[in-house]
């Protein structure tokens, strides 16, 4: 995961990306507890294998959470894992998630 550079702080300042708290060790290394991360949308970019993903969680109202895309599923849906396979609730207690969950991609960490 990239440290957060003068452009992504600029485009944080000017409101073109949200800013997160990851909660939790799903996705240690990359991520650890109380690592803040900022997230762009993706707009016209799809989404690819490997894109860390903060999405909206498919059961559970008002929770976000972030994980690796794995998989490409028939019709948008997302395949997430967490990194720390034994610390995360992803793709495999809750299923593929529809892509209108989808919030964003972390492109860097602070």
């Amino acid at each position: 995961m990239n440290k957060v550079s003068g452009k992504e702080l600029a485009l944080w300042i000017l409101r073109r990306r949200q800013r997160h708290r990851v909660a939790g060790a799903s996705m240690v290394p990359d991520l650890r507890d109380g690592d803040e991360v900022l997230v762009q949308q993706y707009g016209c970019r799809p989404v690819c294998i490997g894109d860390v993903v903060l999405v909206r969680h498919p059961t559970t109202r008002d929770v976000r959470i972030i994980k690796r895309v794995a998989d490409l599923k028939d019709g948008g849906a997302l395949w997430l894992l967490g990194d720390n396979a034994d610390a995360s609730t992803d793709s495999r207690h809750f299923g593929a998630v529809s892509r209108k969950h989808l919030i964003g991609q972390v492109v860097a960490v602070f």
